[in-house]
């Protein structure tokens, strides 16, 4: 549609257009940020005044979802190499003038698997995704999200995530696979990528976790043998 010759004021006067005055009110109470985001870092989350639990995640991320061009373990992957790049400037910042590494994955390669998973969980609890814990199980890692912020609808987010997070540690092809889960807690197997469509399928059939991870010790159930576990994890 054109505005023609009389412009906007004609055009108003046929289609009136409303406008409200908003005048300061002495009496109403003004808006107290304070105290409106709280940081729960032992549990990973991050609340507002609802107490609904709130994610910070990059907004290129939200863009993507919203366009369609990401999936879940897609997104997870992104997130988890976020994570794994604050880390890592983390440890060389860390590291300087103590012979820093000249690249920054390496000062996470040299680092212990447990100090890279306790600056996960901290690096997680600052995004709102909940608090980290490691476990063995004989030969195979297992992390644990407990609280989770994520129900299980996103567990492929969770999945790309630990992928991300944890590849660079290995010289091997890692994978991740959600072979625990509750509404509180969500265990992460790690293994060989080659082992990821095994244990999915035995989970999906009801084989619990020490059945999986007996059967992987056997190396049973997919090629590529035992269950691949990060450097320094021992």
């Amino acid at each position: 549609m054109r505005i023609g010759a009389g412009g906007l004021s004609a055009y108003s006067r046929r289609f009136p257009i409303l406008s409200v005055a908003v005048r300061a009110d002495a009496s109403a109470p003004s808006f107290d940020p304070s105290a409106a985001v709280r940081f729960d870092l032992d549990r990973g989350r991050i609340l507002l005044s609802d107490d609904e639990p709130q994610l910070l995640v990059p907004a290129s991320v939200l863009v993507s979802l919203a366009t369609g061009a990401m999936g879940a373990r897609d997104v997870g992957r992104v997130l988890g190499g976020t994570l794994l790049a604050r880390i890592a400037a983390r440890l060389q910042r860390s590291a300087e003038g103590e012979a820093a590494p000249s690249d920054t994955l390496s000062s996470v390669r040299e680092a212990s698997l447990e100090t890279v998973v306790e600056w996960l969980g901290c690096e997680l609890a600052l995004t709102g995704l909940g608090s980290l814990a490691v476990e063995r199980w004989g030969r195979a890692l297992v992390l644990v999200f407990e609280p989770c912020a994520l129900d299980a609808r996103a567990d492929e987010l969770l999945e790309g995530l630990v992928e991300a997070a944890l590849g660079n540690l290995s010289d091997d092809d890692l994978g991740a696979v959600v072979v625990d889960r509750s509404e509180q807690h969500a265990r992460v197997l790690v293994v060989h990528a080659s082992l990821c469509e095994a244990v999915a399928e035995m989970r999906a059939s009801g084989v619990g976790l020490v059945d999986i991870v007996q059967a992987l010790h056997r190396g049973e159930g997919a090629a590529g043998g035992e269950p691949g576990t990060p450097e320094g994890a021992g």
